[in-house]
């Protein structure tokens, strides 16, 4: 048990100190974890550092009911392990979604997708409110800016791909910059196909984008 809570602690600080080594692996949607509609199950342990308390501070704000496991506790890490395991921690199953990691806006989002769209502030509402076309389908949005390369790499895959997308150059559009901010973006591109969050386009991001249309 020692040597396990030793690589957990490991991999966690890793997350904590270079976070975009996980990108593009955070996040599985049709979870066979097992949890039902609505139900938030949240695996922390005792040195996780403040992601983990950010977490639980969230779903606490937020008035969300949650089953709360230590995985210290051996009984604890087998229902981990039961429920697909994975790092870094906190370890989140939120309906059929689990996160691995931090993040805050895709910890909403899936809580907006279980829970209702009341889990966001009003600009943020807004800002996922043009995520959509008018028929409800979901739009690909990248908030971009002229001069990122990787928004150069997204547009080509895009047009390579046919795939249709709308760009908000957030250094033109003071509404964009306005969105972009509440959706608490930290670097471009920052990309949605409707409440599906991906930041940034290196490692698996293309292929899951694909995946998400």
């Amino acid at each position: 048990m020692k040597k396990f809570l030793v690589v957990v602690a490991c991999i966690g600080l890793a997350y904590f100190v270079k976070p975009e080594l996980f990108s593009g692996v955070t996040q599985h949607f049709g979870s066979s974890s097992g949890v039902n509609e609505g139900e938030v199950v949240l695996f922390t342990f005792d040195d996780c550092g403040r992601f983990c308390e950010d977490g639980i501070a969230l779903l606490e704000r937020k008035d969300i009911a949650f089953q709360h496991y230590n995985v210290a506790s051996e009984e604890n890490r087998k229902k981990w392990e039961s429920m697909g395991g994975g790092n870094p921690f906190p370890v989140v199953h939120i309906g059929s979604t689990t996160l691995h990691g931090y993040d805050r806006m895709k910890w909403l989002q899936a809580l907006a997708e279980q829970h209702g769209e009341d889990v966001f502030t009003r600009k943020q509402r807004e800002a996922m409110a043009s995520h959509f076309y008018s028929d409800g389908s979901d739009k690909v949005v990248m908030y971009a800016t002229e001069w990122c390369p990787y928004c150069k790499k997204a547009r080509k895959y895009f047009t390579d791909n046919a795939i249709t997308y709308t760009e908000v150059d957030v250094e033109k559009s003071a509404q964009g910059l306005g969105y972009y901010e509440a959706l608490e973006g930290t670097g471009y591109p920052l990309i949605y196909v409707g409440t599906k969050r991906f930041s940034g386009f290196g490692g698996r991001i293309p292929q899951d984008i694909k995946k998400a249309l």
